[in-house]
């Protein structure tokens, strides 16, 4: 699994196929669920978890030349490894068939060839259709990912490389075609430890051999350093048997391992020099380095024949490879060999049966040990930590989660899964703040069930505890919370487990609020039982449902059940509940970017309700007591460079000696957030003032912007009083007021920003700065840019410089022809705004929709602009044949000779999909340029694209073609398009 790359080259690593993988494999396809997050490592373990007992370091298949591989490390001296190129496809060729189970009914072989491809494109390693080879590596759809490392030499026949359910992405089939070619993987390499540090701790156990590394004489490093970014290599979380990482970089632990998308820089070395891909191809190839001496103060080198004609090689053995044997120098058998440790043994058992105690691990200078002088490993070789066990007082059963899972367990193959949590969940609007055990006070561990996509609709997952014997009479006390407004159900069964059979217990429903709420219910059964939770998933991502502090009390509950004993009790659930009235709504998270955007790693300040004098900020260090409503999903975040969003926002910040590169804060328009939504940045309460100028910088770059507005709360009487206004896309400049304050009362500044149409619509703020006394002149600056056409509510803005005698803290900034938003944008929420169907497709045309498009596994589950609005796709059901067109053509555009740019965003997922592609057509002619097209599934998400309308001098139409693939699968999807003036602009 994971990546990994070193060249297997010895003897005993070649892979025998001669037992195939019999194990039954039921998940649903990774394809489905696409997360470009995940590395080719984790899914590969994902999908190999259930055929993994015979599956070495999680995807190679060990042969009878190998089978010692897998021992445990102290065994690996008796294997007499070499470099062999025996392993390598001697003439640079590699014989292939693709076998029928991946060409009916979903056809893999497209992936397969563009693998293929890869190969072909970087080094000269060619893969050809067998015709009579007597070795060839053969394409199956077995259960799971996996391949022999180097070619099998010792016997004729296919070697299978399985490209089983979840594993059809060129990634994956690019890391398995490596192994067949003879690499291991990269952590395996003699010299990993001085890159990566290995976190045995966290490995699952039993899996520990994974990550064992192999010396000179096993590996050959071909003069590369190693690669942390090679498809080769495990990802940081491999085998984790708690979440934790099992691997991660010495110089930068946050550094991600290994990636999916393709060839690292020295994964196209490495292939090139062990192929020797310089040299000859119609003889021997060059030499291989010389391995480390043996026992004898012997050492051997090889060369493979790159012939197809073994007689253009003499001196070949039987396999085409040459063997060098020469004598080692005294320096080279008496070379110093500084120690170095071994891997940690296993922690020891906690000291303590609960609460605090310690425990130790050790290891010993043993890989290697010290020899002819050389230094001894430094450190120690016992290390001593403080382990935590369950609070003192809980039974054995008992759970609160602090320390781990309690041998409680969810279905790993399950794409709806519990996750143990800390704080929030990661979605707004749902879940709890923190857990709900007394003495934590909301800072410990629960468990929750994430309902985020890809989970659908009406989907259950299960929290199942371990067996537990049987009673009489026994009280199940717990607590949950099931806050948001698409929530679904929790169920709670006690599970008869000689019986098969399940009884339930506890059932409730809908949104609760954010309160944690306490339950119980009594247990009665002969036989030894499970206690399970259910929860079944609501209409939406807003549904999270978390649980808490499991307890077991003997005898049956008494009263009504619920219990309170939490220092958040608020309300106690009762054993059995009527649904809440709180209904479902029908959003969902859209896919749009940002992403990847976080809140500021600022320190949170909450104002202090004495009054003060006013805060100044530049944000360079944090929010200045600047606060924001953490409770709206439509939120202010302190950021540095750019933001998320393309086409919207500034570059940099305003603050004129940091260049742009220092920080700013600005409020995020993607979704969730909706059209006319309202964020404020609120300051501390001010003290009273007779006259006082607010200066600030204010940046309004996209084509959707909505508006700003400044107000002064009085603090006493709660009234606010707008102090400046201004509306739609500014340019990307930034652009500097200010606007007078006076006010017998205490009060606070109020920034609000509402939301435009979609998601450029970013606003940022900087550099505000109060100043005793009125504004200068007309009390309205703008020292970089030309003045807005829109004016504040109490005072419009002027060109005039600041003539107070403190220097202006503004830069200047320059930028493209500001864009200017069309009237001919839409995102279809209303209607289509004037776009229609092309003629000639009656029976398959686009098509206004919102929620998913009927089919399974196609389109999307809603619109990009909110996720509960409308979109257009094309339909590929029955009666549409393959490669039949829809087109979607606008309005006449008038001529365009300084260009406009226009924005879309797409979304085509589907194991069948066709092609979209974006013609601009002459309205008076048949003439069209073809300006954008793209083919292929590109996964269960909404992807944004801009196209540049260049130099139109007559009038002109945009027409977008759907070309439908070969079955059902193929719908597509558009959303959000906008146009603006000038060409499209480039962020940095």
């Amino acid at each position: 699994m994971g990546r990994f790359k070193h060249i297997i080259l010895l003897i005993s690593i070649a892979v025998s196929l001669s037992s195939s993988v019999p194990v039954a494999y039921n998940e649903k396809n990774l394809s489905e669920n696409d997360d470009s997050q995940k590395d080719v490592a984790e899914i590969i373990e994902s999908v190999n978890e259930k055929v993994d007992k015979i599956l070495f370091e999680g995807d190679i298949i060990l042969g009878e030349k190998n089978k010692d591989v897998d021992g445990p490390q102290e065994g690996n001296e008796k294997r007499n490894a070499q470099r062999d190129r025996k392993y390598v496809w001697e003439s640079k060729v590699v014989p292939y068939v693709i076998d029928q189970t991946l060409r009916s009914p979903n056809d893999d072989g497209p992936v397969i060839q563009e693998a293929i491809e890869e190969f072909h494109k970087h080094t000269c390693v060619k893969f050809v259709p067998r015709t009579s080879e007597k070795n060839w590596i053969n394409f199956v759809k077995k259960s799971g990912c996996y391949s022999s490392v180097g070619k099998r030499y010792w016997r004729s026949g296919g070697q299978d490389v399985s490209i089983g359910q979840g594993c059809a992405y060129k990634g994956i089939i690019m890391h398995e075609l490596l192994h067949a070619l003879g690499f291991w993987h990269e952590q395996s390499r003699p010299d990993r430890d001085q890159y990566v540090r290995i976190m045995w701790e966290n490995i699952k156990p039993g899996k520990e051999h994974n990550f064992n590394k192999y010396n000179h004489g096993r590996i050959d490093r071909l003069k590369a350093t190693y690669d942390l970014g090679s498809i080769m290599h495990y990802g940081k979380y491999s085998f984790s048997s708690n979440g934790k990482p099992t691997i991660e970089g010495i110089s930068n632990p946050n550094q991600q391992l290994g990636q999916r998308n393709g060839f690292s820089k020295t994964d196209i070395f490495e292939v090139n020099a062990l192929y020797d891909c310089s040299g000859p191809s119609n003889g021997w190839s060059s030499w291989s380095d010389y391995g480390p001496c043996d026992s004898n103060c012997r050492k051997i080198r090889q060369r493979f024949c790159s012939s197809s004609d073994v007689s253009n090689c003499p001196g070949a053995d039987t396999y085409g490879v040459g063997t060098e044997n020469a004598q080692c120098s005294p320096s080279e058998c008496q070379a110093v060999i500084d120690g170095s440790w071994g891997r940690w043994s296993s922690w020891s058992q906690c000291s303590a049966t609960c609460g605090q105690g310690t425990h130790t691990r050790t290891r010993q200078c043993n890989d290697p040990p010290t020899q002819n002088g050389g230094k001894p490993c430094s450190g120690n070789s016992k290390e001593t930590n403080v382990c935590k066990q369950k609070r003192c007082g809980l039974g054995p059963d008992d759970c609160e989660f602090e320390i781990d899972m309690c041998s409680w367990t969810t279905d790993q193959q399950n794409n709806y899964q519990w996750y143990r949590q800390q704080g929030s969940t990661p979605s707004s609007s749902t879940g709890p703040d923190g857990d709900a055990t007394k003495p934590l006070n909301g800072t410990g561990f629960y468990v929750y069930a994430e309902s985020s996509s890809p989970v659908r609709q009406n989907q259950k997952t299960e929290l199942t505890s371990p067996v537990l014997t049987a009673t009489s009479g026994r009280c199940l006390q717990f607590a949950y919370n099931m806050y948001g407004s698409t929530i679904g159900s929790l169920n709670v069964y006690v599970l008869d487990v000689k019986a098969g059979a399940r009884k339930g217990i506890f059932r409730i429903s809908s949104n609760q609020g954010q309160q944690w709420h306490r339950a119980s219910a009594t247990i009665t059964t002969s036989n030894d039982y499970k206690v399970v939770f259910e929860v079944i998933r609501g209409s939406s991502y807003t549904g999270d449902i978390a649980l808490d502090d499991i307890f077991f009390k003997d005898g049956q509950c008494g009263g009504k059940g619920p219990t309170n004993t939490t220092s958040r009790p608020l309300t106690a659930g009762p054993t059995t509940s009527r649904p809440s009235t709180v209904g479902p709504t029908t959003s969902r998270p859209s896919t749009a970017a940002p992403t990847t955007s976080s809140p500021s790693t600022s320190r949170p300040v909450t104002s202090s309700p004495t009054p003060q004098g006013p805060v100044d900020c530049d944000f360079e260090i944090d929010m200045c007591s600047w606060t924001t409503d953490p409770k709206n999903n439509y939120r202010w975040y302190r950021k540095q460079g750019s933001t998320p969003s393309y086409a919207t926002g500034p570059k940099g910040d305003a603050t004129k000696h940091l260049n742009g590169k220092g920080f700013y804060v600005y409020a995020e328009s993607s979704s969730p957030v909706r059209q006319n939504q309202k964020t404020e940045l609120t300051s501390p309460v001010l003290t009273a003032t007779s006259g006082r100028c607010l200066q600030f910088a204010y940046n309004m770059y996209g084509s959707t912007i909505g508006s700003l507005n400044v107000y002064v709360l009085d603090v006493k009487a709660g009234a606010r009083k707008g102090i400046f206004r201004i509306s739609s896309n500014q340019g990307q400049q930034w652009h500097r007021a200010s606007a007078n304050i006076t006010t017998s009362n205490d009060y606070k500044v109020v920034f609000e920003v509402i939301k435009g149409i979609s998601y450029t619509g970013d606003v940022a703020l900087d550099d505000i700065f109060f100043k005793d006394g009125k504004c200068a002149g007309k009390g309205q600056t703008s020292t970089t840019s030309a003045p807005s056409t829109v004016g504040p509510t109490t005072s419009r803005p002027s060109t005039a410089a600041p003539t107070t005698s403190r220097p202006s803290t503004s830069r200047p900034v320059t930028s493209s022809p500001t864009p200017q938003v069309f009237v001919d944008g839409c995102n279809f929420d209303q209607d289509m705004c004037g776009w229609k169907t092309g003629p000639g497709t009656n029976t398959f045309s686009w098509t206004r929709r919102s929620g998913s498009t009927p089919s399974s596994r196609t389109g999307p589950n809603g619109d990009h602009t909110s996720g509960s609005g409308s979109y257009v796709y094309v339909e590929t059901s029955y009666p549409s044949k393959p490669n039949q067109t829809a087109t979607l053509v606008s309005k006449v555009f008038p001529p365009a000779p300084s260009g406009r740019c226009m924005s879309f965003f797409y979304h085509m997922y589907g194991a069948t999909m066709g092609s979209l592609n974006v013609y601009i057509k002459s309205a008076s002619t048949p003439v069209q340029s073809r300006v954008f097209k793209i083919i292929g599934d590109q996964k269960n998400k909404w992807h944004q694209a801009v196209v540049n309308i260049s130099n139109m001098i007559c009038d002109y139409e945009i027409v977008f073609e759907s070309v439908r693939g070969t079955s059902y699968r193929s719908d597509i999807a558009l959303d959000d398009i906008t146009f603006s003036k000038g060409p499209c602009p480039k962020r940095v």
